[in-house]
Parts: structure tokens; sequence; C-alpha cells
């Protein structure tokens, strides 16, 4: 069911990939890099001090619901991570200006537009050619190539389109852009048989694998990473955070990771053209960079004093001259909207000799917003479980709403950036826990692979949910009567099974694009799912992480334990979203539950969008998820009232674009004849 190792990338509840770790053995040869401190689980004096700092805290200024909607909340990744071209001169990057896109690029000193695309979100994967003469632009189901200089654009495949020199057209889901390189694309077919084509400009399409006579060998990422010092690095082949192979430690035996805490993995990497590392960073509360160079650390530690609450990601220029470098910095923030990016010229000492801001979005208004705590807690069996934890301030928390958000997945991670969801929740009183339940990406081998398999009513990935909020609880943080769980996809499932399995626990459940029949979803989906170009398919992932999906047993056990057959244990309000263009959730699944449900007389609404998919690509669509959100919680889940210094909201009654929201949405909602019976 969240990008470029060097890219920034958004793990929203919304963006989420079924198993994105590549689970092979690996040598025992490399030499660790220098270990992190371990996340471990947090004291009664550590909640206790979290909740006094909040509670003591200016409340936030209250803004009305509908200064959320503009496109840059829902949005926010575009420029995305920037593109510096190998030799330094340029960085191309998107611009918004209003519902408009301008493809843009700057050399620190001014701004020279180069494309102009309409209303649609345009493709966010940018990629120089080799001669960076051309640029390739391209999302899962759109290519092009421009060329800068004529500022001319072709697009090479859509779905409609044929490959070049093929005849038959793809059906819309049988072929998508998987992988984007300087040289070309990489596209999978999905006919009767899986198939990879390599599409470069001004030559026909050529089949990759299976090769076929007279088929050209393709120039995949380096198998192996080396530091600085030329050590080898063990290898993580496919991430959440990266399509690209990157480095990651693991322990020769995962059994010996301990429960006690967690050391997340290596998540995004810099190197040099010749495939050393120069530097590495793993996700805590922000990205953390580290280097086994003294003169990078240095250079790290002073570009991380700038921002410290902040991710920063970074690109190395690889073509400059000997005597100096070229590199982008991008600071990201969960309270902000917009990256913030500096271009630096360094000397062969990596010693900043000149710093550029570039200034790649449009200024626009910033609501207020609140950074999130990385928490962590123990569960009864003695696992430790992160999570990341948004408290309001100036607000009692013992009265204030509790809202469980859970990624999807399962095997992918929470990323703490700026969410529109987490921070209008926030600024209207709400607590938010995102837990990176047992078989979240990015904690090592064992944590992902601790479920094998288990995802039923009892699984320890709900109990890993339960034991953090009943921690949350007693520590006085929450309102144990007013509790929310949402999740998207796997996310989603999650959230049905945990109304099921505590059917008092929750005001109501917000489920998006959730397999309410999870075994035959994985029959439907795995042995198509796209992956990387020479990395194992996603079904052979699953069975790596101990999921014995093609298991008869297996499936028959998760079909009885499923939402779909657990209906009767629904005793609060159940709100369904289902996309019309979903590749792996069925629609008809859903309402087929929405039917059985009302049957048995249970509360249980869904809405269906028609031109979505499972990831909402469009603003309209979003927007759209984002006001049944926000209706659904005002409606049930009042806030605990504002310190006497606090500003209320504007009162948003008679709206237009809510109102127009409102009846976009009362359309979509799904209503069966068994409804009025």
């Amino acid at each position: 069911m969240r990008a470029n190792a060097i890219r920034h990338y958004r793990q929203l509840r919304l963006t989420v990939c079924w198993l994105c770790i590549a689970l092979s053995p690996v040598p025992s040869i490399a030499a660790p890099l220098p270990a992190d401190p371990v996340i471990t689980a947090f004291s009664a004096a550590d909640w206790q001090q979290l909740k006094l700092q909040s509670e003591q805290s200016p409340p936030l200024p209250g803004l009305p619901l509908a200064s959320y909607f503009s496109a840059g909340h829902f949005f926010p990744e575009l420029p995305l991570q920037p593109l510096l071209s190998p030799d330094g001169r340029w960085v191309y990057y998107w611009r918004r200006q209003g519902q408009q896109y301008w493809l843009s690029r700057s050399q620190g000193d001014g701004e020279e537009q180069v494309l102009h695309k309409q209303r649609e979100v345009p493709p966010t994967q940018l990629m120089l050619s080799e001669d960076q003469q051309q640029l390739w632009l391209a999302s899962s189901d759109l290519l092009q190539l421009l060329d800068i200089r004529r500022k001319t654009l072709r697009t090479l495949w859509q779905p409609g389109f044929a490959l070049p020199g093929q005849k038959q057209i793809p059906p819309r889901q049988q072929m998508q852009v998987i992988e984007l390189n300087a040289a070309g694309a990489v596209l999978q077919w999905q006919q009767t048989s899986l198939s990879y084509w390599w599409l470069k400009p001004n030559h026909a399409a050529q089949q990759i694998w299976p090769a076929t006579e007279g088929s050209q060998s393709y120039a995949k990422p380096r198998p192996v990473w080396q530091d600085a010092a030329g050590r080898t690095l063990l290898l993580q082949q496919f991430s959440p955070q990266s399509s690209r192979q990157i480095p990651k430690q693991l322990p020769d035996d995962i059994a010996k990771t301990p429960a006690a805490g967690l050391q997340p993995d290596i998540s995004q990497t810099l190197h040099s053209s010749d495939g050393k590392l120069l530097a590495y960073a793993r996700l805590y509360q922000r990205l953390y960079w580290q280097s086994t160079d003294p003169a990078w650390q240095s250079l790290l530690d002073q570009l991380q004093a700038l921002q410290p609450q902040c991710s920063m990601q970074l690109q190395l220029a690889t073509q400059t001259a000997a005597d100096k470098n070229r590199l982008l910095a991008s600071f990201s923030c969960s309270d902000q909207i917009n990256a913030q990016h500096l271009l630096l010229t360094l000397n062969k000492d990596l010693q900043i000799q000149q710093r550029q801001p570039l200034r790649l979005s449009a200024a626009a208004p910033l609501p207020a917003g609140v950074s999130p705590q990385q928490v962590a807690w123990q569960t009864p069996d003695g696992q430790t479980i992160p999570g990341y934890l948004y408290l309001p301030p100036g607000r009692e928390l013992a009265k204030s709403p509790l809202v469980t958000l859970i990624h999807g997945g399962p095997f992918s991670r929470t990323d703490p950036s700026y969410d529109v969801w987490v921070q209008w929740l926030v600024n209207h009183g709400v607590i938010v826990l995102q837990p990176e339940y047992r078989s979240s990406a990015g904690y090592g081998q064992a944590f992902l692979q601790a479920a094998q398999g288990d995802f039923g009513p009892q699984s320890p990935l709900l109990s890993d949910i339960f034991s953090g909020l009943d921690l949350l609880l007693a520590t006085g943080i929450g309102d144990p009567t007013k509790q929310l769980v949402i999740g998207h996809s796997f996310g989603g499932y999650l959230a049905v099974q945990a109304l099921q399995a505590q059917p008092q626990r929750f005001r109501f459940g917000l489920a998006l694009a959730a397999p309410v029949d999870l075994a035959a979803t994985l029959q439907a989906y795995l042995p198509v799912a796209a992956t990387p170009y020479g990395q194992p398919s996603l079904s052979t992932l699953f069975q790596a992480a101990g999921v014995p999906w093609q298991d008869r047993r297996w499936q028959q056990q998760l079909s009885r334990e499923s939402p779909l057959m657990r209906i009767k244990f629904l005793q609060r309000p159940l709100f369904l979203w289902a996309a019309g263009r979903d590749d792996r959730i069925s629609a008809a699944t859903l309402q087929q539950f929405q039917q059985q449900a009302l049957a048995q007389g249970k509360s249980v609404r869904l809405w269906l969008d028609p031109d979505s998919s499972h990831q909402a690509g469009t603003l309209q669509s979003r927007r759209l998820q984002f006001y049944l959100l926000a209706s659904l919680v005002v409606s049930h889940l009042p806030p605990a009232p504002l310190n006497s210094t606090a500003t209320a909201p504007a009162d948003d009654n008679q709206n237009p674009d809510l109102d127009n929201l409102d009846n976009a949405l009362q359309g979509l909602e799904v209503r069966p004849a068994a409804a009025g019976n």
C-alpha cells in the first residue's frame, strides 16, 4: 500500500507502501558505523514533565477551519526537495502560484521559468539527462522529457499510450513508471507475466527483463557502498524512504536485538560520485546526520544547528572543480508548510565560502503549529514501542480528546513532517498519537518481523497501540471518554479492528481505503504490485517478513478474523472512505461491508470518491477527506476549554468554500436501500 534516498520523502498517513524493505541476508564483513543511543521507554517522570510543559505553555491562536484549505496544506511537498544539477550551477524546482504550477530554475540570484503546467499537480520526480540538456519528469503514470534550451516538452508515456515500437496499449493499472535515472526510465508491465522495460530518449522501448535476444544490460545502482575511509557497508536494498540502494547496519543475529530499546536504521545518505559514503542520517524526532569523516561531521554540525528542530536533506553536486563543492541543504519542519533551502559553496576543506538562501515557495501566511515529541513505551511483553505525540499547548490534557492516527503498510513508518490533519487537530485542542507498532519499518529487522503475520484481533500490533493509549490516559494525557481512531490503508484495517477489539474505547472510527478482507486483498494485489527493477517482488518480501500470505490455513484464519467477518463486534459509529480508482482496495468489498453492517443494525457510513486512487492525488480529493475528518471531530469531540489568554477561532458559518465541500461530500456518500429500512 511515502522517493529518492536524497529526496525529502513524505510518509503521511496517506503515503504508505506494502513492505518496502528487502530482508535478504547480509555479509558480516562491514565495519559498523558509530552507534547512536537507543530509543528507550519513557519513565513516569518523563511523562509528567511532558504533560506539565504542555499545559503551562501559551495556547495556540485559534484558527478557523477554512484557513486550512489552501493548496499548500495538502501539497506541501511542492517544491518538495529541489534538484541540484551535477555541476552545481542550477537548482530545479516546481513553484506553485495559486492553482498554477511553474517549473523553474535558479542559480541563487534570480529565477528562470522553464515550463508552465496547468492546474493539475505536476510530476514531482525530476532527473537531469546525462548531458544536462534535458530534464526527465515522472510520476507513476506519466513520463515526459523536457528540452531545457528549447523549452519543448514531449510525453513519452502515460495511460492510453503504447510504448514506442509496441502496438498494445496497456490498461491503466498494468504499467507504471517505477524508476528514473539520467539515462532513462524503467517501467513495469504486468500482463500475464511481469516484465520491465527501459525507455530512453529517441529510442524505442527495450525489454530488459526477462532478457530477450539482443537486449542490453541496464545500468543498476552500485551493489556495494563504502564510507569515506573506503570501508564496505552493509546494504539495505529497498526502504520506505528510498527506491535506491542505501546502506543499513543490521545485527548478524536479529534475535539478539534487545526489546528494551530500538535504534533507527540509516534512512538517508550522501555519497560522492565514486560511491563512497560521506554522511548518513537516522530518523529520530528529526533526521540526525553523522559522518565518519571529521571535516564532514563539523560541517553537518554547523548546518544542523541552523534549524535544530527540523529535518535536513542534502544534495551534493558531483561534477564540480576539485577545489570546491556545491551543496544544497533543505530544512523541513513538522510545524511549517514550506521548507527552507540553502545553496552552499564549499572549499576543499569543506568550509563554507558562500551561503545563498533560496526562496522557492511563494510567501503565504502560516498558521501556528506544533512539533512532535518522540515518545516510547513498553508493552506487557517487554517490547519498546516508539511513537510521535502532538500535544495542544495551554489546555488541560486530562480533558482533551485523544486521537490515534495509525500509519499504513504495515511495513512503513510515520514521518514527522508537516501534516495538515495533525496540525488542525492540535489547533482544535486534540492530542494526537502516531504509534510505530511492531512491523513498522526503520527500527531493524527484528522489529519489522516481530508480528510474523499475526494481523488478527489479538495481534501484537493492536496490543502495541492499546498499551500506548492506556499509558497516556493513566498519566493524565487524554480524556478516556473522548477517543478516536483513524487510519488509511493497512492503518484503516487496524482502525476497524481496534473498534471491534475494544468496542467501548472510541467514540468512533474513520478508516480510509481500508482492506476489510485483508487475505483477499493480499491475494489480489501482491502478485501484481510494482517494485524497482532488480529488487525482489513484493510477494517475496512479505514472505521474508514472516507473512505466509500464500499459506491456505493462514489465509482462512485471517479471513475468519477479518473486520468483514466480525461486524457484530462493532458498537460505535464507523465512517469509511473508498476510492473508485484504487488498485488494491476493492470499493465493492467496502460497500458489501456497509450493507452487512446496516443489516445488523450497526452505524456505518461510506463515501465513495470515483475519481480518487489509493493515495488521493487531487487537491479536491484531499480537501474532501480532510473536511470529512474535521466535520466528524467537531460533531463528536468537544475540546477542552481554552485558557483565558487564548483567542477563539473565527466563525466558519456561512463560508462558501466549506458549503461547497459539504455539498460535494454529500454527493459522494453511498446510501444503500437498507439504510432506510
